[in-house]
């Protein structure tokens, strides 16, 4: 035995003495503590790793062995051929250590026993020592602090891992971070493409169909298509994924193909009709689904909605009564419900469901814009009451249709009560103040006298128009307008205007022509899209919006 315990020594005295040591195999440890750090002991064990052939343990526990030391330690035994156990218990290591150790269980054939903690190396650290596992064939003991885990356990410890990943790439699909959901596939099916589970596909199919990327989510189906021609979940993803790139007939092969219909293959396909715009057939496969889901029902009545026909309506009514009671206070449902008959306009019955959904600005929103379509100003400022009684917050378009509900009225009082509750946030500018009691003509006489028209003119004009539902008006002075005198106001106007108006396809040419999209022209024409109950191209463009821009403190 070398005593050095009442010694100074530095690391290059420990250095020097471990190339003494380097040929001497008859001490067992030397006794080095307070003398030196954990990084001098791993110099003095990795000598003793090259140089004593006897040598087939190695115990190193609570020696403060760092990160440094450990790639000291991996360097040496990972040609080593007679180290069978190693001991690194209750040591810093790191997830940094725990890369050294990854990097020698790769290349060592010898070690049999192996003891790290698992809270020093942390998940990401065991997530490294398990990659290194699937090189390692000699490898019989893993023991993590005080869990002993065999070769079958680190076979399941293995699995677990690509289990896991799985539910880290849902996770980063929910999150819309689908571009990392895919760098983590490929980089574990580089790693061993047999262990990827019919989970982790279904997972990237969703991923490519949401970035729009079919050829590769095709890809991917192809690789696989013999493992997984039975798995309903992954039907229904590539129903999906066909759906969405418009290639009907080939979902329809894949459903007809399916020889179990689930729910959710359902589901996928009558989500790509209403994509498709075939509400009609969205509509007759709802009919042959024998008790159809929360989903489903959602999906029947949205269909409806986007028809807004009086059989569509007949429709309706009749599905909703006979809704089995477990759906018959389902909000999700009711809502959509709400939404078709609003869409087929039956007044009577959407303000019967009304207070039975789940309220908010969007659903007052939808109600008021179809009071005012059909001249029933007084009934979307009780809504407004509602509202409050609520402690809802009205949004833009809810303003918009409360000011133009005072005006057809008639009452500038009312009018101006009405604008004088409107946030700053909102309503700031001038040109939102001067169309809001509605006076065209007035506002026309007004518009016409000035010599040269400016931006505040021409924009408080067009938002005059449209407050009044004057939207061809508008959409034709905003097109007379100098380009050079467009602002962010002028195009939030322009979109509000078609919304109020209903001209949505108007409305996606201004918006798709406009080179600085802010967040209030997302939003107006996120609104124009919902108003119209283009819910799937509003969340596209929600989406878009999201991954273009930092998170913002609106609902975009």
């Amino acid at each position: 035995m070398i005593d050095l315990r009442k010694n100074q020594i530095a690391e290059l005295g420990l250095y020097f003495i471990a190339l003494a040591l380097r040929n001497n195999k008859t001490f067992s440890r030397p006794e080095l503590s307070g003398t030196v750090d954990g990084y001098c002991k791993a110099l003095v064990a990795a000598a003793r790793i090259r140089t004593d052939s006897t040598l087939t343990k190695l115990d190193l526990k609570n020696e403060g062995i760092g990160p440094a030391g450990v790639q000291q330690i991996s360097d040496a035994i990972i040609n080593n051929t007679t180290v069978t156990e190693l001991i690194l218990d209750c040591n810093p290591i790191s997830s940094a250590g725990a890369s050294y150790i990854a990097d020698f269980l790769r290349m060592n054939t010898t070690l049999k026993v192996l003891h790290i903690d698992p809270y020093s190396i942390g998940r990401s650290g065991m997530i490294k020592i398990i990659d290194a596992l699937k090189q390692n064939t000699t490898l019989r003991s893993l023991t993590l602090g005080e869990n002993e885990i065999d070769a079958s356990g680190m076979e399941i410890l293995i699995v677990r891992s690509y289990y896991n990943l799985g539910i880290e790439m849902k996770n980063l699909n929910d999150r819309k971070e689908y571009r990392k959901a895919l760098d983590l596939f490929y980089e574990y099916e580089h790693k061993n493409k047999e262990m990827i589970s019919d989970v982790v596909i279904n997972q990237a199919l969703k991923s490519f169909t949401n970035i729009k990327d079919f050829q590769g989510g095709l890809h991917i189906f192809k690789k696989y298509s013999s493992r997984i021609e039975n798995n309903n979940y992954i039907i229904a993803s590539l129903i999906h994924l066909y759906m969405q790139s418009g290639d009907i007939n080939r979902a329809e092969q894949i459903y007809n193909r399916s020889k179990t219909k689930t729910m959710g293959i359902y589901g996928a396909m009558m989500k790509g009709l209403i994509k498709n715009n075939m509400f009609n057939e969205t509509i007759d496969l709802f009919f042959k689904i024998s008790n159809p889901d929360e989903t489903i029902f959602v999906l029947f009545f949205h269909a409806c909605a986007r028809l807004g026909t009086k059989e569509a309506l007949i429709l309706v009514k009749k599905v909703l009564l006979n809704l089995p009671n477990n759906y018959n206070e389902n909000k999700y449902i009711l809502t959509t419900a709400f939404d078709a008959f609003v869409k087929c306009d039956d007044l009577l019955s959407a303000e019967q469901i009304f207070p039975k959904i789940k309220r908010n600005a969007i659903s007052y929103g939808n109600l008021m814009n179809a009071f005012n379509k059909n001249e029933q100003p007084e009934k979307t400022l009780d809504l407004y009451e509602k509202m409050k009684i609520d402690r809802i917050e009205a949004d833009i378009i809810c303003w918009i249709l409360l000011i133009n509900a005072s005006s057809n009225i008639g009452m500038g009082a009312l009018s101006q009560s009405i604008f004088e509750q409107i946030p700053k946030s909102f309503l700031n500018n001038s040109y939102i103040k001067n169309g809001k009691s509605a006076c065209v003509d007035k506002a026309k006489d007004v518009f016409e006298s000035l010599v040269q028209p400016d931006t505040i003119g021409y924009t408080s004009m067009i938002n005059t128009y449209g407050l009044n539902g004057m939207g061809a008006e508008a959409l034709k002075l905003f097109y007379e307008m100098p380009p050079e005198l467009i602002l962010e106001e002028t195009y939030v106007c322009a979109l509000n205007a078609c919304s109020h108006s209903g001209f949505v396809d108007h409305a996606r040419t201004i918006f798709s022509n406009i080179i600085n999209k802010t967040e209030k022209i997302y939003a107006s024409m996120v609104d124009c899209l919902s108003r119209a109950f283009l819910f799937e191209e509003a969340q596209i463009l929600i989406n878009k919006y999201e991954s273009d821009h930092l998170p913002s403190s609106t609902r975009l």
